[in-house]
């Protein structure tokens, strides 16, 4: 693949296609950036280069970059494209909201948090239905309960603990994320209510352990897959790194954050870009930003303010 490509570095599908077999063989996200940045008029060419770049940028902490691109490139709809330009562009602004946040600004955090709730027309695609916002809900009432908003806060974070709370195979873009159920517990505890939120946890970390060796296979006529499949991939694999996922935030959601990190390690180790475990990475690794010290700094006062 590489002497193809280099031997025709004009042959933008040869370049999509090695930095897949890269992702495939899981190159670091530094360096799969470096090489994409080598060839920018291949990546402007391609949607589906871009919404890699995007991802990687997401990853790397260059939430700014991504979203200067999302703000100024009119992308197109495609199968196998469905739902991953949005949930950057939801990504980008979370993560630079949560930097608002650590900063204390928290008028600025909230700003960038609504914005998130809707796309703007360039992206190429609506929001559908479906969708639930329970991060989005979650963190913007950490950040209304910042600014004095404390109503405002409650009626945020009992928004975000709505939404199907059991777990379910994701094999397609438009199938409600199980990390979701994740913010409905963290919502919970922000309220008062260890017990419900520990039931959120302990669906995820149940429903890992319970399918871990589940034999998997997707539908023949199967449309909007969440990836683009250029190679064939085991699915009895992606599965078993699916349950890890959910046991990662099943275990660190009540309180087994050890555990809970080297469940979301082992992911990363088999998949630097698994959807989601970077984004968790980033929010464990921060002091700021894990669930236990939003609990303590985030909130001022007992959680009895926020009507729990």
């Amino acid at each position: 693949m590489e002497e193809a490509f280099f031997l025709d570095e004009s042959d933008h599908r040869i370049l999509f296609e090695l930095d897949q077999l890269y992702k495939k063989l899981g190159r670091s996200p530094e360096k799969r950036l470096a090489f994409l940045h080598k060839y920018p008029e291949g990546v402007a060419a391609r949607d589906d280069l871009n919404v890699e770049k995007l991802t990687l940028l997401n990853i790397t902490g260059k939430e700014e970059e991504a979203l200067k691109i999302m703000g100024s490139r009119q992308f197109q709809p495609w199968e196998g494209g469905e739902g991953r330009v949005s949930t950057q562009y939801v990504r980008s602004l979370i993560l630079l909201g949560l930097k608002e946040l650590k900063k204390d600004h928290a008028a600025e955090a909230l700003r960038l948090l609504e914005k998130a709730y809707s796309y703007p027309c360039n992206l190429g695609e609506g929001k559908l239905c479906t969708i639930t916002d329970n991060e989005l809900d979650y963190y913007r009432g950490l950040a209304l309960n910042k600014t004095g908003r404390k109503e405002e806060a409650l009626q945020s974070l009992l928004k975000a603990t709505k939404g199907d709370q059991e777990p379910a195979a994701s094999h397609y873009y438009n199938d409600q994320s199980a990390d979701l159920i994740y913010f409905q517990g963290l919502a919970q505890l922000q309220m008062g209510n260890p017990l419900e939120a520990r039931q959120r946890f302990n669906k995820l970390l149940s429903w890992g352990k319970s399918h871990f060796h589940d034999q998997t296979e997707i539908d023949y006529f199967a449309v909007s897959l969440p990836d683009l499949l250029i190679f064939d991939q085991d699915g009895d694999a992606q599965n078993q790194l699916y349950c890890r996922y959910l046991m990662a935030l099943g275990e660190y959601g009540m309180g087994n954050t050890e555990t809970g990190r080297k469940l979301l390690e082992e992911v990363l180790r088999e998949d630097p870009v698994y959807p989601g475990a970077a984004f968790f990475k980033t929010l464990w690794d921060g002091d700021s930003f894990s669930h236990c010290q939003f609990c303590c700094k985030m909130i001022p006062g007992p959680l009895t303010d926020l009507g729990g």
